[in-house]
This record gives structure tokens, C-alpha cells and sequence, in this order.
């Protein structure tokens, strides 16, 4: 190993802290004969992922951090089934993350994936990120020689039939030399490679064991491909990460999960050092802190990371303008949508009525976030923004983005964008159909009334009758029941927190609009 470190000496410590890994693994048995255009390849794909994951972008778009500075761990525990398997002494309920890939908490020997579970807003993105950047910084989960990692929101584009190697190679990572070689090797030692698949729950295609696919060199669908992938009818023994929001894990996926977590969020000490990383100045992350410690619907929205960084971006206006403190998710996302709208209007006094300087803008953010959340799609063309309406001034607000997952080949003038967070999207969703003229009392019907089962105790039942009796005069054209449940749950959420006496008199102010007089 010695005379080895003295030859490569000369191509830098990079080059030797790679040879002494995979000395490491041979000495475990994990590494098979690793042939030098593997070696190269593994080089350029940890210098690729260790590039995409250095940096954490906040929900806004607005900065850059590095992920290593500003990384706060969640709390993660294991799901209990009656056919956990269990090893060791005892089950413990938590896990830590270096010990992810261990015994602890199997659910199911002969299954390869790990299904990584959290609501929305929970940090399963970030988690995943940290993974990634551990493996490619040399740091952790070195049992793996190649790790591949995917967005489902992005593999949703993929409308042509592709094979494994492509996914591989074109989507992540191509092999400068050698790739029959390369892939040969992947393909014969599955249990040194890791894929990961990020937000399974935005696939907008369900689990079905239905199409058998064992090639790993004839194309399919996207679908199919990622569903026989963790079957593992393509590469047994290949370990597979998968996060999702725990409604999309039907009994059918089950059956595959090796191991399942859940993400619970952060804990109360967790909360803490969010905000001393996320704040330089310690006076301002003690008065955040001290904000969040003496309210207890604070405390408690902030275990969950996406609430964290509202509290966090938003602390001005709770603590310099003795803004209302926030009770509900509905009204976080409220004082978002000030914040966000007194920082894009550099005129405007902060005793005025915020919202009603920028009607327009948000009717057409909620506009296309309804239609989005109608056809599952969440990332938008540049000709979709068009036909939307969505002007400079809309995209200036902030919460429509630059998407990080699709890029316009060949025009790097035109951008894609998505909501900063799926939640943000039902919210405005919510705000269009409380307050446009365009949606009638049918949609509240919907909205409430229809569920994978009926139920006679529905909030539309408890409505006033004035409600509910346009629903058999005049149908509005959108069928609410084409998005999907986990953000029609949400939607619905954000607009029954709408309809509350102090949000709805805001929101009736600043539209001003005609049906209200007529339905209301």
C-alpha cells in the first residue's frame, strides 16, 4: 500500500485518499477487481455530485449556503411491522444516519430499498442532498462504488422509452471512455451501487408490478424501469433510496421495502441550531429563538423544516412590526405571502393593505398553481408561463422559481420554473378558488365532499345550505378530483384556514370582488 501511495503520490491527494477507499473496501470484501476506467469513472462522478450538492438553496431561490455550514440534523425513526426482523438487542425506535444501511429496523431480508418517509415540507430533499454530498466527499457510505441519484419530478419528462444504461449514464453522469466496460461492471456488482430517488410521491404513474422488465439493455418506459428497478427484477442486490410522503406508499411498494423511516422533523434543540446556522448575527438568533420558545403554535410549526425557515425569513415582521403570531399552517403561509410582498414593493407603508397592491399578481400565481396541481404538473415551460399570464412582475414576487431540475437545451435564455415548495403551490391554489370569480360554490363541493370514501360527516354537509345549493345550478369545469389526494388534502386545508374571520375579511378587502356580495 505504501509503494502504491508513493507512485500515485504524484497525481495528488485526491487520487491517494480514492486509492486507500477502495484498499478499505477490498480489505471488507465489498469491492470486487475494479478495473482503472471504473476507477476514473468513480472519480468523475463523486467530483460531479460532490459539485450539485455543495450548495443548499433556501425555498426562495435567493441564496446559496453551503450545505456543510448550515446542515441540521432531523429526527429519524424506524417503522415497527410484525415483520420487522430484529437484530440486535432490543428495537430502538430512532437511527442514526451513518447507520442507515445497517440492520437495524429490516423489514423485508430479500427487498433492497429503503424508503425514506415525510409530510411535506419535512426535508427529505435536503437529507437526500446530505447523503449524496457524504458519499462524494469521502466522508461516509464508502461501501458504494457508484451512487446515482434522481428527481421523479424530473424523470416525469422523460416521455420516450429509455433503457437502464442510458438512465444511468445520460441522466447523471457519462463515462468518458469505456462504457460498455463500465456498465458491465455495474450490471455484475449491483451491491457496490446506490440509486436514489427523490420525491417518488410527484411520479405521476402508480406502483404496479404489472409490466415484468429484466434487461438492462432494452428500452421502456420510465415507469417501468424505476418500478422494476425496486422490484429488483433489474439489478437484484443494487440498493435503492426512495423518500416520499407516507399516502403514496401503497401495499403493492410495500412489499419491496427492505427497511422503512420515517422523518419526523427537528427536534426542540434541532429548531435551535437551524437558527443560529441560518443568522451571523447571535442578537437576531436569540430574539428568533426567544420568539419561538414563548409561543407554543410556534414551537410546534417549527419542527417541521419548511415552517422553521418561514419563522426565520419572516422574523422582521414578527418582531419588529408586532405582526399577529401565526396559529396555523394557513396563517404561516399568510405571512409569507406579506413577507414576500412588502420586500417586491419598496413604496408600500406597512400599515397598508399589502395584498390588494398586488392582486393581479397573485390571482395569476394561483391561477397556474391550480391548473398545475389539476394536470399533476409542476414544473413549468417558458410557453406555459406565457399562456398563463404570468408577467416579469408576477416572477419578481419570488415564488415562482428558476427549477433547478429541467433546463431548455439550447436556450439558456429560457428558464423553467416551479413553486418554492409544492405546500406554496396549494396554497395559491387555495387563494384562487376563495376568491376568484372564476370558481363557483361547486368547487367547495368538491373540495370537501369527494375522498377515496364517502363520509356523511364532510364539512360540506355542515355548510349553510345558500353554499351549497349553486351546486346543482352551475358546475364549474375543473373536477378537483384529478389531483392528486395528498395535495387536494392540503388545498382543502389552506382554503378552510382562508375561510377564518380575520383572513377571509383580508382577503374580501383586498379583491373586493363581485361574488362576494353574491355567495357570501
Amino acid at each position: 500500500a505504501r509503494r502504491l501511495l508513493d507512485l500515485i503520490q504524484l497525481k495528488g491527494n485526491e487520487a491517494a485518499r480514492c486509492l486507500l477507499e477502495f484498499i478499505h473496501n477490498l480489505e471488507e470484501g465489498t469491492i470486487a477487481q475494479v478495473t482503472d476506467d471504473c476507477l476514473t469513472f468513480h472519480k468523475k462522478l463523486k467530483n460531479t455530485i460532490s459539485a450539485q450538492t455543495r450548495f443548499l438553496s433556501t425555498y426562495d431561490g435567493t441564496e446559496n449556503m453551503c450545505l456543510e455550514d448550515v446542515y441540521t440534523e432531523s429526527v429519524l425513526e424506524l417503522s415497527r411491522t410484525k415483520h420487522m426482523s430484529d437484530h440486535g438487542n432490543g428495537f430502538q425506535s430512532t437511527l442514526g444516519l451513518h447507520n442507515i444501511f445497517s440492520d437495524q429496523g429490516i423489514i423485508n431480508e430479500n427487498a433492497d430499498t429503503i424508503i425514506i418517509l415525510g409530510d411535506a415540507g419535512s426535508g427529505k430533499s435536503t437529507l437526500l442532498q446530505h447523503i449524496q454530498h457524504l458519499w462524494a466527499r469521502g466522508q461516509a457510505f464508502q461501501k458504494f462504488c457508484f451512487i446515482f441519484p434522481f428527481s421523479c419530478r424530473r424523470l416525469c419528462c422523460i416521455t420516450k422509452p429509455i433503457c437502464l444504461k442510458a438512465l444511468l449514464f445520460e441522466q447523471c453522469c457519462w463515462p468518458d471512455r469505456h462504457q460498455e466496460d463500465i456498465f458491465q461492471f455495474i450490471i455484475d456488482h449491483p451491491s457496490q451501487v446506490l440509486i436514489t430517488f427523490d420525491g417518488f410521491d410527484e411520479l405521476k404513474f402508480s406502483f404496479t408490478e404489472e409490466n415484468r422488465h429484466c434487461s438492462p439493455i432494452e428500452p421502456a418506459s420510465i415507469a417501468s424501469i424505476v418500478f422494476n428497478l425496486i422490484e429488483g427484477n433489474l439489478m437484484k442486490d443494487c440498493m435503492k433510496i426512495v423518500t416520499s410522503r407516507p399516502d403514496a406508499v401503497t401495499m403493492p411498494l410495500r412489499k419491496y421495502i427492505k427497511k422503512e423511516i420515517n422523518l419526523r422533523g427537528f427536534s426542540e434543540e434541532g429548531i435551535e441550531t437551524f437558527i443560529r446556522k441560518h443568522h451571523d448575527n447571535p442578537d437576531i438568533s436569540r430574539g428568533i429563538i426567544s420568539l419561538v420558545k414563548n409561543s407554543s403554535s410556534l414551537t410546534g410549526l417549527c419542527h417541521i423544516p419548511v415552517f422553521c425557515w418561514i419563522i426565520s425569513k419572516c422574523h422582521k415582521e414578527l418582531i419588529n412590526y408586532d405582526y399577529k403570531t401565526p396559529q396555523t399552517m394557513t396563517d404561516m403561509y399568510m405571512l409569507t405571502l406579506k413577507h414576500f410582498l412588502l420586500h417586491a414593493s419598496t413604496n408600500l407603508k406597512r400599515t397598508q393593505n399589502i395584498l390588494s397592491e398586488r392582486t393581479n399578481s397573485v390571482k395569476h400565481l394561483g391561477m397556474i398553481a391550480l391548473i398545475g396541481l389539476h394536470k399533476a404538473m409542476y414544473v413549468f415551460s417558458p410557453q406555459e408561463i406565457t399562456k398563463a399570464g404570468i408577467t416579469e412582475d408576477d416572477l419578481s414576487l419570488g415564488f415562482l422559481v428558476i427549477s433547478k431540475n429541467l433546463l431548455d437545451e439550447g436556450q439558456t435564455s429560457l428558464h423553467y420554473y416551479e413553486f418554492l415548495h409544492i405546500t406554496f403551490q396549494c396554497f395559491f391554489a387555495a387563494l384562487y378558488i376563495v376568491m376568484s370569480d372564476d370558481m363557483d360554490s361547486s368547487i367547495l363541493y368538491q373540495l370537501f365532499k369527494w375522498n377515496k370514501r364517502e363520509t356523511r360527516n364532510s364539512l360540506v354537509e355542515r355548510l349553510p345550505m345558500p353554499c351549497v345549493q349553486p351546486v346543482f345550478q352551475r358546475q364549474t369545469k375543473m373536477k378537483l378530483q384529478y389531483i392528486e389526494i395528498r395535495n387536494l388534502q392540503i388545498t382543502a386545508t389552506f382554503v378552510a384556514g382562508l375561510f377564518s374571520a380575520v383572513l377571509n375579511s383580508l382577503l374580501v378587502d383586498s379583491w373586493k370582488p363581485e361574488k362576494t356580495d353574491q355567495k357570501m
